[in-house]
């Protein structure tokens, strides 16, 4: 007799033949409901877990920024990711445990969303950073969304789309949100007004980057994840380069890449530097210079200021560095520069330098 049938003739008996149900039938529905309660009973994670997750965490959010070391950093990325996924989706963490894992959750793949964008696969970042954006969602952590907001907005950028910049820009704003997540995206928002040709918009809105400049430190809470989730202020220097840039202000962008420090060396991990920022920051520096009308400009001074870049290791040449050479490329293939044999030198050099041929080498 199926279930069902046995269900419905038992219920037909009566209370007063209760014996004759069947013993099996009751350990059948003891069992069921203890797998029912199992199912959505939180379970403790063992003694160090999350603490060992959250260390890997941050170990691999500052080889991130000190190295850029993409091939050798991915894997281990990509298996945190997984071991978060053990816990934080079948395992239904414990409320107390729930919110640290879904934080790291959301770091991660914030995390992989950079390293995507780098490798040159920003729809994959852009999917990446929505993921995250759930998992800040669940972690009703304020910080680890406007961070969610910073990397949709830069991989926007980079990708030729600043009004979607904007959108996440003014979403930020909205939320009022604060500390080193505010700065980065007003950083942003300068950037996307500039190349939307909104000039006077975002000159208005530069200073508030600027006053702020020094004040933001690695103390904001989400720092502690790591270093890729901070916005010391070298690194609040070189959005400054770029936004004057954008501006053609070449004046505030010569004093912004010196305020950097560092001059022609590239710096070491142990500087607490980002070495990208840095080599960005000189990039746009270049540009500035092809811009520049004055004696000081040109591709000579161009040249000068890529000279310590096209010394960086192997795997710090990341997809954006490409993108700015081609900035710089369109520049000295202008009428202005034809037959100067310095700008043909440094576009063979740029030309040899490219990044994406390593990219196309390792799958990126």
């Amino acid at each position: 007799m199926d279930r069902r049938t046995l269900i419905k003739k038992t219920a037909a008996v009566g209370v007063g033949l209760a014996a004759a149900v069947p013993a099996s039938l009751l350990w059948t529905a003891a069992y069921e409901s203890a797998q029912v309660s199992k199912a959505v009973m939180p379970i403790d994670i063992a003694p160090g877990t999350v603490d060992d997750l959250r260390g890997e965490l941050h170990r691999l959010a500052n080889d991130y920024v000190h190295t850029s070391d993409l091939p050798r950093i991915i894997g281990s990325v990509i298996l945190l990711r997984d071991r978060l996924a053990v816990q934080v989706d079948p395992r239904r963490p414990h409320p107390r445990q729930a919110r640290e894992l879904y934080l790291m959750m959301g770091a991660t793949c914030l995390l992989l969303a950079s390293i995507s964008h780098d490798l040159g696969e920003s729809d994959a970042g852009m999917m990446q950073a929505k993921s995250a954006e759930v998992f800040a969602d669940l972690a009703e952590y304020p910080e680890l969304t406007a961070w969610v907001l910073c990397t949709q907005a830069m991989i926007d950028l980079w990708r030729q789309r600043p009004a979607d910049a904007l959108r996440h820009a003014e979403r930020g704003r909205a939320m009022s949100i604060t500390g080193s997540g505010s700065v980065r995206l007003t950083g942003l928002h300068v950037r996307a007004l500039a190349q939307l040709n909104r000039k006077d918009e975002a000159k208005a809105l530069l200073p508030r980057v600027e006053r702020t400049a020094g004040r933001v430190t690695r103390t904001d809470a989400l720092a502690e994840l790591g270093t890729v989730f901070s916005f010391p202020e070298t690194r609040q220097r070189y959005y400054a380069a770029v936004s004057h840039t954008e501006l053609g202000n070449y004046p505030a962008v010569e004093r912004a890449v010196a305020a950097l420090g560092h001059d022609d060396q590239p710096p070491s991990s142990s500087d607490g530097a980002w070495p990208i920022s840095w080599a960005l920051s000189r990039c746009y520096l270049a540009l500035a210079r092809l811009d520049h009308r004055g004696s000081d400009g040109g591709p000579e001074a161009a040249a000068q200021a890529l000279r310590p870049v096209l010394s960086l290791a192997e795997p710090q040449r990341i997809n954006q560095l490409g993108q700015v050479f081609d900035q710089i490329n369109g520049r000295l293939t202008t009428p202005m520069f034809s037959g100067n044999s310095t700008a043909q030198e440094l576009r063979d050099t740029l030309h040899n330098f490219r990044p994406d041929k390593r990219l196309a080498v390792t799958g990126g």
